[in-house]
């Protein structure tokens, strides 16, 4: 799953996993991402921190609250100085920041859904 408000960011990242044969579901914030998590369970969450309606660490916390969800690996894509910290602090996976290395986003996201495309 692949959250973010920006629409050229979220194609870009998109078309990335697209291109390595993940099927990739998006979501524009953190309210539309809790809604897709109801109907299933990716193998992985790439978010954007800072979005409107629900940022990334809220949905990262709704996402710990929830048994069913709460294991699935969050990966924080951000631009912000305090990703780090808010990463820590939450316990998320991985950050990676923006502009964000294509091919390091690649070798992430396989760690987590090695043959899971």
């Amino acid at each position: 799953m692949l959250v973010d408000d920006d629409p050229s960011t979220r194609a870009l990242i998109e078309t990335c996993l697209d291109t390595e044969g993940y099927d990739v579901r998006t979501a524009c914030n953190g309210r539309e991402a809790l809604a897709i998590l109801q109907e299933e369970a990716p193998c992985l969450m790439v978010v954007d921190l800072n979005m409107p309606v629900m940022d990334g660490a809220e949905l990262r916390r709704q996402q710990l609250r929830t048994p069913s969800v709460s294991a699935i690996p969050f990966i924080l894509v951000s631009g912000d100085d305090n990703a780090e910290r808010i990463a820590l602090d939450l316990g998320i996976d991985e950050v990676i920041a923006k502009p964000f290395d294509a091919d390091r986003l690649l070798r992430v996201v396989a760690t987590y859904c090695d043959g899971r495309r």
